[in-house]
């Protein structure tokens, strides 16, 4: 329901429901879009605003793959591009929950280290917020 912009944007607009909402979560976008465009990003989540209950934060390899592949590093090049998302999230005024799923795998299987990294980089961008 929720794997492609397009598939999600349709699912939304066939419920029309106010008490409906989504997850936001680019790196789905990104695994599962083939043709998969950067610039796009902005837009999407301006069309998708209303329905943005909650953001998820993790990183995959951009295009299509196998189900399973390993998430990357949040910062690691060729996945999803997080200037871009809080380009659109500060566009919209979003303020509402940020989830990070950040495989300890991905940083020499340290659950501390992926922590600690994934708080540094989402403190990066929470600074950003504008709390008035």
């Amino acid at each position: 329901m929720f794997e492609t912009f397009s598939i999600s944007i349709k699912t939304l607009k066939a419920i029309n429901r106010a008490n409906f909402g989504m997850i936001y979560d680019e790196a789905q976008w990104i695994a599962n879009t083939p043709n998969y465009q950067a610039g796009k990003v902005v837009p999407q989540i301006k069309e998708i605003a209303p329905w943005i209950w909650e953001v998820f934060v993790k990183n995959n390899a951009g295009g299509p793959g196998p189900m399973g592949r390993p998430e990357i590093q949040l910062t690691a090049p060729g996945g999803v591009n997080y200037d871009n998302v809080f380009e659109g999230l500060y566009a919209i005024g979003y303020k509402g929950w940020l989830t990070t799923h950040n495989k300890r795998d991905a940083y020499g299987n340290s659950v501390d280290v992926a922590a600690q990294k994934a708080f540094e980089f989402l403190s990066h961008y929470a600074a950003h917020v504008r709390t008035a």
